[in-house]
Formats: structure tokens, C-alpha cells, sequence
């Protein structure tokens, strides 16, 4: 009995059935695999929300959104006095290290610092910064032993499955947020490539930054701003309604240092940031904005440990509705209080 094989048109028709059937799983592959990195980045979320009131329980405040100048300082800056550069701009991350399982980084740190606590924050004054003796008046340049502990800290539980790779950035040191001063308002950072410390390239990465509202001394001040010490327990709005952590993807910053626009990320010592400029998505999301790489949402972790996504449609328009609840869930203590979830 004679076989008979498949006709050209035949074999067609399953190449193309292959192809349709092949079309309509990958989009499925896909929304799977998001929502596995969403539930990964919740947990992350969750985990730091977890640290920081362990945090609170031990310390009895929680930790600073930053350590940058004091209040005496900051009216110096502007004036040529150096107030700009009087502090470690050490973030609300690296008091929480032992509290995510980075207790031997966080030694490290303890160990390279140059001074002892010295403000009753939790830990040292001078995790960055060091003063430079020889000229009292110059800036506090990096301690070199600092980033030498640093540049292999890859910690997974900061990092968002779903960001883009940021691979070859810049790496924001200390802050990226605005300081309130009585001769202005401020925002700026330092970056790996502005002081001369290349070598020691690359540095630890996060796409988590804690929330500070709409800045020091506003309305919407939120609960982690320059060398804040707010108490769980006395957080007037309630912790389910205060935003502690959220992410962020961004990379575009218009100029900075001695680097190129648009090339930045941040770092496990950055501070906290504000939610002025509304959500955004993607590395063209400013580093001063809250933002993901998921569809629509961006997740944020609030003081009680619960975690939310807030849909970014809109609240990068003035006075909208989305745009209030955001500034309203940002503040610790500003009397709105959101009865429904974001």
C-alpha cells in the first residue's frame, strides 16, 4: 500500500495553526509571568513595611527618611557657608538593612563609617560623607571604604522583577528629593561618576524609595523626610491610610553632575522622595517620581504592612481626584482620610 505524505498546502495550514496557536500562548506566558513579578514586588514591598515597624518597635521611632543637613545647616545653604554638604545623606534603607536578612552589610557599613551615631538616628553619622580636616570649608567627600563595602551589595529583595535593566547607570548616592530651607527649595544628588570614585563601580541598586509626601513642613508632609523621627504609634491619619515605601523605575533627570541626562538610578543609601510629580512608568519616569514597570499601577506598602496598587491615570494632573488621594494617602498627618482602597 502506497503512504501518502502531507501536500505542500497541508503542511501550510499546520505551520500556520502552529503560528496562530504559538501567537495566542505567548501573551498568556506573558500576563503569567507578570503577575508572578507583581506578587514578587508586593512581597518585597510587604517585607521593608515589616521592617520598618520592627524598626519602630526596637527603636522607638521610625527611621529617617534621610540623613541630611540639620536644621541649622539647611539655612546656611545658599550662602556659601557649606550647610549643603554637612551630612552622610544616609536613606531610610540602610537603618532597615538588618531587618531584611543584610545584617553583615549593614556591619560593613557601621564598620567603614567614620563616626559614631551621633544624632540618635539608629545608626553612624557618617555613612558617605566624611569630613575633610585639612579644609574645614570644602565639602565631605565619600569614604572610600564605604563603597568598597557597597559595590557588590546586589540585594534581591530591593529589586522589582518587572524594572527595566539599568545596567551601565549612573547610580544616585544619598538622595534624589527636595530639601525645604528658608532661602528656597532645593532637590539634587550625588551620582558614582561625580566624585571620582569609578573604580568602585557598580553600587547597589533599589527600585524601592520610602515617601515623604510632598516634602518637610508641607500640608502633605509625609513620614519619611529629612531626619525624621515619627512614631508608629502616633501616626495621626493611621497607618492604613499613610504610604511608607513605594517603587520606582525611573531613570531621566534632566542634568546631574558630571554625568549624562537621563542616565540614573537609584542606590540601597538613597533617601525618600515626594509624589508631586504623579505616577509615571518606565525608565522615561523622572527618579523623583514614584513609578513601576507594570500595566497602569504602581505599588506602594503603607505603614499598617498592607500593600496596594494606585492606578497612575491622572495624578500627574493638577487638582484631580487621583492626584488629591495621592497627596492626601502620602501625608501622615493631614486630616483626609481615604475610605476606600486606592
Amino acid at each position: 500500500m502506497k503512504r501518502r505524505g502531507f501536500t505542500l498546502i497541508e503542511l501550510l495550514v499546520v505551520i500556520a495553526i502552529i503560528a496562530v496557536l504559538v501567537g495566542l500562548m505567548v501573551p498568556a506566558v506573558q500576563k503569567v509571568r507578570e503577575a508572578a513579578n507583581r506578587m514578587s514586588c508586593t512581597n518585597n514591598l510587604k517585607q521593608l513595611g515589616l521592617a520598618a515597624a520592627n524598626f519602630d518597635s526596637t527603636n522607638g521611632t521610625l527611621p529617617s527618611g534621610q540623613v541630611g543637613p540639620s536644621m541649622t545647616e539647611q539655612s546656611e545653604i545658599g550662602t556659601g557657608t557649606g550647610g549643603w554638604f554637612n551630612g552622610p545623606y544616609t536613606g531610610v534603607l540602610v537603618p532597615l538593612l538588618p531587618y531584611i536578612e543584610q545584617d553583615n552589610l549593614f556591619k560593613m557599613l557601621q564598620m567603614a563609617s567614620v563616626n559614631a551615631d551621633q544624632n540618635g538616628l539608629g545608626y553612624p553619622n557618617n555613612h558617605w560623607f566624611q569630613f575633610n580636616a585639612t579644609t574645614p570649608t570644602s565639602p565631605r567627600y565619600p569614604n572610600v571604604a564605604n563603597y568598597t563595602a557597597m559595590r557588590q551589595a546586589k540585594i534581591k529583595s530591593l529589586a522589582c522583577p518587572s524594572a527595566p535593566s539599568t545596567d551601565g547607570k549612573n547610580i544616585v548616592l544619598g538622595f534624589a528629593h527636595f530639601t525645604v530651607t528658608r532661602v528656597g527649595t532645593y532637590s539634587g544628588f550625588w551620582s558614582d561618576d561625580y566624585v571620582g570614585v569609578e573604580i568602585y563601580r557598580p553600587f547597589g541598586k533599589t527600585n524601592y524609595m520610602g515617601c515623604a509626601g510632598s516634602g518637610p513642613r508641607t500640608v502633605y508632609a509625609g513620614v519619611f523626610t529629612n531626619r525624621s523621627k515619627n512614631k508608629l504609634g502616633a501616626i495621626m491619619d493611621g497607618t492604613s491610610n499613610t504610604i511608607a515605601f513605594g517603587e520606582t523605575v525611573g531613570t531621566r533627570w534632566p542634568s546631574a553632575g558630571n554625568g549624562n541626562a537621563n542616565d540614573y538610578t537609584h542606590s540601597i543609601f538613597s533617601g525618600s522622595i515626594f509624589v508631586n510629580q504623579g505616577l509615571n512608568h518606565g525608565e522615561v519616569s523622572s527618579i523623583r517620581q514614584f513609578s513601576s514597570n507594570h500595566s497602569q499601577v504602581v505599588n506602594f506598602c503603607f505603614l499598617d504592612g498592607s500593600v496596594r496598587a494606585m492606578n497612575s491615570a491622572g495624578t500627574q494632573t493638577a487638582n484631580s481626584a487621583q492626584r488629591n488621594t495621592l497627596f492626601y494617602l502620602s501625608g501622615l498627618q493631614d486630616g483626609f482620610v481615604i475610605q476606600d482602597s486606592p
